[in-house]
């Protein structure tokens, strides 16, 4: 099967929220912008032109390291698999891109950092709940995982991020 894969630069537009599955999985989503700077050649200057909108996705250790290290307004490239969805309820009708990340790193165009690499089992007291490492999944465990998102947007009218929000953590479960 071919997929779709995708490497998107743009500022992370909401805070990342962070859940836990029923079995034990975190996963975080966040609205991601992404705008095509654009030179005007009359007026000599740059400006941004329409921005796309993806809601960004994450697993495990993944999930854990965005919900410590990501916030709402930073510049981010998150390169995964796109999904694109029709979404229809009865009084509007769109399409929702989405991409189920499988790296994200902050824009060094836009700030410096510092990675801090993440160790399981060394110095775990010293590490944050939220960063310690676990396990890998497994294939049927990533399926599994894909199956609660495609739920979850089963329960999304696709009318509001609110909407997305509330049947997200009615999924998911409580946030960490």
């Amino acid at each position: 099967m071919n997929e779709d894969n995708i490497a998107v630069t743009g500022i992370v537009g909401s805070d990342p929220r962070t859940y836990v599955t029923a079995k034990g999985v975190p996963i975080v989503s966040f609205r991601l912008a992404s705008s095509r700077r654009v030179f005007d050649r009359e007026r000599g200057e740059w400006h941004d032109g329409e921005t796309n909108w993806y809601t960004v996705s994450a697993f495990r250790r993944l999930a854990d390291h965005v919900g410590f290290s990501v916030r709402k307004g930073e510049h981010v490239v998150v390169t995964g698999r796109l999904r694109i969805r029709a979404w229809q309820t009865a009084e509007r009708q769109g399409t929702t891109a989405e991409i189920d990340a499988e790296a994200i790193g902050h824009d060094l165009n836009w700030a410096m950092t510092r990675p801090r690499r993440i160790q399981p089992g060394v110095n775990d007291d010293a590490q944050p709940d939220a960063v310690r490492a676990e396990p890998e999944a497994d294939a049927t465990e990533r399926t599994d995982e894909l199956d609660e998102l495609d739920e979850l947007d089963e329960l999304d009218d696709g009318a509001s991020e609110g909407n997305f929000d509330d049947a997200f953590q009615a999924l998911a479960g409580p946030s960490t």
